[in-house]
């Protein structure tokens, strides 16, 4: 599993699939606002602007988390 904070979202890679986006602007209270799910384990994720790029087995995900809500796949560079 990875983490990345990047403003006041926390971008969980899942280590069985997915981009997890959990709202951290209250420390004592995260809330889960936002899920991408992927078919394969999660190898890294990095997120700058208003993307998040998440390695898995299935190769490069870039997904527009501009919305964290409702994340977007934009491109997949790999093996599909």
């Amino acid at each position: 599993m990875r983490v990345v904070v990047a403003g006041s979202y926390a971008y969980v890679g899942e280590e069985l699939g997915g981009l997890r986006i959990i709202d951290i602007s209250d420390p004592a209270a995260p809330a889960d606002v936002g899920f991408y799910n992927t078919p394969w384990y999660t190898e890294d994720v990095a997120v700058s602007g208003g993307y998040a790029y998440l390695a898995d087995s299935d190769g490069l995900h870039v997904i527009d988390v501009a919305d964290p809500a409702n994340p977007a796949e934009l491109a997949l560079w790999g093996t599909r």
